[in-house]
Formats: C-alpha cells, structure tokens, sequence
C-alpha cells in the first residue's frame, strides 16, 4: 500500500471467490477522483473513474452492507446525494 502523508492512497481488496482476483481503490488527489480497478493477478481487467463527489453513496452501500451483516441496525447511514445517477 502506497502512502502519502501518512494517509493511504491504495487499498487492495481480495475476491470472496479467491483465486488471485482483488479490487484496487486508488485515491488520485491532483484529479479529485477515485479510480476502481479489478485485477486478476497481474492482470487489469477493468477500470472506472469515480469524482470524490460519488464517494458518499458508495460509503453508505457499504456501511448498510455492513450493518446488514453484523446486526448493527443502530448504525444511520445518510441517504446518498440526489446527484447520482
């Protein structure tokens, strides 16, 4: 994991199906903008670019998903921007 500033600029997400399949997140902040890649092995298989301003919906998808799981339904997640598509 790359760092700057003593903040991440990288996260490296393994597949649930394993194999050598894994989800990079990669913050680009001259760009104000994230960039999503999945990879298999050494392999892109795909990317998207998403502005900072998207990030809050996915935030909130995943700290449903998460609530879902643990049980943790005390957790308020803030509806996503009406700017999304």
């Amino acid at each position: 994991m790359v760092e700057t500033q003593g903040l991440p600029q990288r996260a490296l997400l393994a597949d649930a199906r394993g194999d050598e399949r894994y989800l990079r997140v990669s913050w680009h902040p001259d760009d104000h903008q994230f960039v999503v890649s999945t990879w298999d092995g050494e392999r892109c298989l795909g990317t998207v670019h998403l502005l900072a301003e998207a990030a809050p919906a996915v935030i909130a998808l995943l700290a449903e998903g998460v609530a879902q799981t643990t049980g943790l339904r005390q957790l308020t997640v803030p509806p996503p921007s009406a700017t999304a598509p």
